[in-house]
């Protein structure tokens, strides 16, 4: 296939908003978008090359895979073995458990699967996953182990025939990515058959597009230029809640297919992709992806107070050099024709993957091999496993919905006259509220789901959710259960309320992905609209009177204090750097205040009621422990697993404190 000095510039064009994007740089909101142009790229290269080889009759499945594992694996090994070093280092043992986890899968290319598979709730930011960048390369390869073998098999069919064959599976696979962007965005972001499209549509240029030679005319040049400016104007417009793959995805696709088809040496933006500097950039893009992902995530773990701009740019810089270096001395050489199979050579192969091998099975069986580290280190890290060991079995999510009438039961013996609705807050409170409520001899329902506010009516940002017709189910039973006398509502209310996680200003926030509420109904674009918040809080409100018109009592839980930051890892990070921590680790009781009085204005709209019981969790938490401050551990004990969830001891705190208003209302013995 001939060389196309344009195609490694529009390489350049797909790594640079990918940097910049992992950089955290907001005007490339949209720079994801690098990912799929590289995958139309591959699939119009890589099938080009294929299908001119069988025409040749020169064409070996054999030699081709040999092919990809010169250009993909001896970069990809050096890249996970520099790893090593500062993960041996910087990981907390549960981190270091899921590095190795994730090693092992980019070694077997099912590294996508395996980051599809910890999309969990309480999964670790993606900023801090070294390897979560390769999830495109098993995307890739787990095309090209059915490519090669299909073009085999239909090597006797015309081009158009074959083309007209994964135009369909291409038209199939945008269909079920614009399924599963509303239905499981997860899935449809990691996996092979929502992405095969855009790899199908670079193949479909190779296939019907090869001949066409260099022209020049005025079409030429406005579409290479319409495709130019549909990538740009993707990676600037796009950001975190645009649906990806999906039917937005179709402007940097084809946009990448009009570049691809019309740029050619002869027109301006052919010309302009074939500068020096793009394709010098292009020609080490593959390092740069690489290298890329792994000194951010590094950066964000061993810089705890937050990675500044100066640190990115930093970054930046020092990629490229590292880059022309993996490109020049890893890429090249083993790309090279004239390096032959020897035991030398045999070595450089085995013994890198051995030890990736051995030190990811090490990790897991060890759990993180925590010997590594400092026994306070590893006291402090396992905070973050204090959780309802309960949630599979009664935490509701889109993955896994559990049945009202198989909802969890604590009443026995006593009878379930109440219940726990609410997100994962409400989940972690399930078991110690429970356990209240059985010495005043009430049952208690636990009727929850992952990131769902039990407020039938919105739905959220990012479609990541079948929660409202689960919150029409649960009002439902309430409203057909008249034993069930009280419920007890408890959620990350704030949150999807403003759109925002909380920053306590003292550190860096643990969580940054938040989805907004959205009245049903309402656009997409009313996220931003300023009558959003009163819209929602209308909702919330309506769910609560609902229940109280139904003649329930409710314990309406405000918005609990948030860390900020995710407390274990902080603490524990402080605690591996050396670096001094407070005798107490607290934030900014006024902070919180500021964060969270949208929620209170709304839930202070509510008239009072005598069956209404407003639960305030910041009397316990904030101001009484330490003067205008909230705090995030008591005598030692860490009242936090993550950002903003409770642990135990904090859940006891508040259970107790719900069961005793409750009592003092008379609503227990």
């Amino acid at each position: 296939m001939k060389y196309r000095a344009e195609i490694d510039g529009l390489r350049a064009v797909a790594i640079i908003p990918v940097l910049m994007f992992h950089a955290g740089f907001q005007s490339f909101g949209g720079g994801f978008i690098g990912v799929d142009v590289f995958f139309v790229i591959s699939g119009y290269l890589i099938t080009g090359i294929i299908f001119s080889e069988i025409q040749a009759g020169t064409y070996s499945i054999w030699k081709f895979y040999e092919r990809r594992a010169r250009r993909i694996l001896p970069a990809l090994f050096a890249m996970c073995l520099a790893c090593l070093i500062p993960a041996w280092i910087w990981l907390l043992p549960q981190e270091f458990e899921g590095f190795s986890a994730s090693l092992l899968s980019v070694i077997g290319f099912g590294s996508n699967m395996y980051f599809w598979s910890e999309t969990g709730y309480f999964d670790t930011a993606g900023g801090l996953k070294p390897l979560l960048h390769t999830w495109s390369l098993a995307v890739e390869e787990q095309f090209y182990i059915v490519l090669p073998l299909v073009l085999w098999l239909l090597r006797r069919w015309t081009a158009t025939s074959i083309a007209s064959i994964i135009a369909l599976l291409c038209l199939a696979s945008l269909g079920l990515a614009q399924y599963w962007s509303v239905v499981d965005p997860e899935a449809n972001f990691y996996l092979l058959p929502s992405r095969f499209w855009e790899l199908g549509i670079g193949a479909l240029i190779a296939l019907v597009w090869r001949d066409r030679g260099v022209p020049k005319t005025w079409a030429d040049e406005a579409l290479a230029m319409l495709g130019l400016t549909a990538i740009i104007s993707a990676a600037l417009v796009f950001d975190a809640a645009t649906p990806t793959p999906s039917a937005f995805t179709l402007l940097p696709v084809f946009g990448t297919a009009l570049t691809i088809m019309f740029a050619s040496s002869a027109t301006l933006v052919g010309k302009l992709l074939s500068l020096r500097p793009l394709v010098a950039v292009g020609l080490i893009s593959y390092s740069l992806y690489l290298w890329h992902q792994p000194l951010f995530a590094f950066a964000r773990i061993r810089m705890i107070d937050g990675v500044g701009d100066w640190m990115s740019y930093a970054i930046l810089i020092v990629v490229f050099p590292i880059a022309y270096v993996s490109w020049r001395f890893v890429e090249q050489p083993f790309r090279g024709r004239n390096l032959v199979w020897s035991p030398g050579l045999a070595f450089l192969t085995i013994a890198p993957l051995t030890a990736l091998i051995g030190i990811g099975v090490l990790g897991l069986a060890t759990g993180g091999l925590p010997a590594r580290l400092d026994n306070r280190v590893i006291e402090l890290a396992a905070w973050a496993k204090d959780k309802n060991r309960l949630a599979d079995k009664c935490h509701s999510s889109p993955l896994r919905a559990i049945p009202l009438a198989s909802a969890c039961d604590y009443g026995t013996p006593a009878p379930h006259r109440i219940a726990l609705l609410g997100d994962s807050h409400a989940n972690q409170l399930a078991p110690l509220m429970a356990a209240e409520l059985k010495a005043h001899a009430a049952g208690m329902l636990q009727m929850t789901f992952a990131g769902c506010l039990p407020a039938p009516g919105y739905y959220r940002s990012d479609r990541q959710d079948d929660c409202d017709q689960f919150n029409i189910e649960v009002r439902n039973y309430l409203l057909a259960h008249a034993e069930i006398d009280t419920v007890i509502l408890n959620a990350r209310w704030t949150a999807k309320l403003v759109g925002t996680s909380f920053d306590n200003g003292e550190g860096p926030i643990a969580d940054t992905a938040i989805a907004y509420a959205i009245p049903i109904g309402a656009p997409l674009s009313f996220a931003l609209s300023p009558d959003r918040i009163p819209a929602v809080g209308a909702i919330y409100r309506k769910a609560v009177q609902t229940l109280l018109d139904a003649g329930k009592k409710v314990v309406l839980i405000y918005p609990e204090p948030e860390a900020g930051w995710d407390v274990p890892t902080y603490l524990a990070r402080k605690t591996l750097y050396r670096q001094p921590v407070p005798e107490t680790l607290s934030t900014s009781y006024q902070r919180f205040k500021d964060w969270n009085r949208p929620t209170y204005e709304q839930f202070d709209l509510l008239a009072d009621h005598p069956n209404l019981l407003r639960l305030k969790p910041e009397d316990i938490f904030c101001n009484a422990p330490l003067k205008d401050r909230c705090v995030n551990e008591l005598d030692g004990k860490l009242l936090y697993f993550d950002d903003d969830h409770f642990s135990t001891v904090g859940v006891k705190l508040l259970a107790k404190h719900i069961a005793a208003e409750m009592q003092t209302r008379g609503w227990l013995k």
